[in-house]
């Protein structure tokens, strides 16, 4: 009996692999679309108390609708303004901190040479842990952003008909629910705890870019301002969005004043993530 339930579990768990191998290859051509649709549900969740709170005010639903829309409008247009302003300065100083990049790397060769040690395995490491690929790996992903932010009309038009419906559909899961359907209950719970983990990684996120962006401010690190930003969006990423929003910082501090204001880049995201 253990045996065919445990076999019962496991071809569930292969139909749902392969199940979800299909879907994503049956929406590779979509993808534009579908990081356009994501992206405005991530908004819609975070924003979803705003429109509540201004008719808790008194204001209208029409009214409360249009003045969280042209507020997420215009956050939309300043985030890719600043973006597409900072990308393009970036990628103007990205051959001179490449260069920068050489000369530490022979320097360090040459150091670990002079100290008779083979620096080939070193030189190997330092390769594959390029800095520079680390450093076009954020560029792609700030260009990313911006391709999917850029098609702004798509983007509103789907925030627009979201918002609309975030002002019925708690009401009516809570009214399914009431007539005693265990699923719109767990429906209806499911989508409060959604709302509830993006508000809270929004606010967490933005608490965390704007310490990193004053952290390397005071140190005088390049594109403070960009790298706090970046912070902010990778907090969406777990895990890994720590490190992708550490290194290009923690790699400009290094090459610009050395491995103290490095190791204290290091110290100061750790801490304040």
């Amino acid at each position: 009996m253990l045996e065919s339930e445990h076999l019962s579990k496991t071809l569930r768990l292969l139909i749902g692999l392969a199940c979800f191998g299909v879907a994503v290859v049956t929406l590779q051509p979509f993808v534009s679309l579908f990081n356009s649709v994501l992206l405005a549900l991530i908004i819609v969740i975070s924003v979803a108390p705003v429109p509540h709170w201004l008719k808790g005010k008194g204001l209208p639903s029409w009214l409360a609708f249009l003045l969280t829309l042209f507020a997420i409008i215009a956050v939309v247009v300043l985030l890719l303004l600043f973006l597409a302003f900072s990308l393009g300065q970036l990628a103007e100083a990205v051959p001179e901190y490449v260069v920068q990049l050489d000369v530490a790397k022979d320097s360090l060769a040459s150091r670990i040479a002079n100290l008779g040690i083979d620096p080939a395995p070193f030189q190997t490491f330092l390769n594959l842990t390029d800095p520079e690929r680390l450093i076009d790996l954020v560029a792609g992903f700030l260009a990313g952003l911006i391709a999917t932010i850029s098609d702004v009309v798509l983007v509103v038009l789907i925030i627009a008909f979201l918002l609309v419906e975030s002002f019925s559909l708690p009401a009516r899961l809570n009214k399914l629910a009431q007539f005693g359907a265990e699923r719109w209950q767990r429906a209806a719970t499911f989508a409060e705890d959604t709302r509830r983990y993006v508000v809270i990684t929004t606010y967490v996120g933005a608490v965390t870019g704007f310490g990193n962006a004053i952290l390397l401010l005071v140190l005088g690190v390049d594109f403070a301002i960009l790298w706090g930003v970046v912070a902010f969006l990778l907090s969406y990423v777990p895990i890994v969005g720590f490190w992708l929003a550490l290194i290009p910082p923690l790699i400009l501090a290094l090459l610009e004043f050395g491995l103290p204001s490095a190791l204290l880049v290091l110290l100061g995201f750790a801490l304040i993530n």
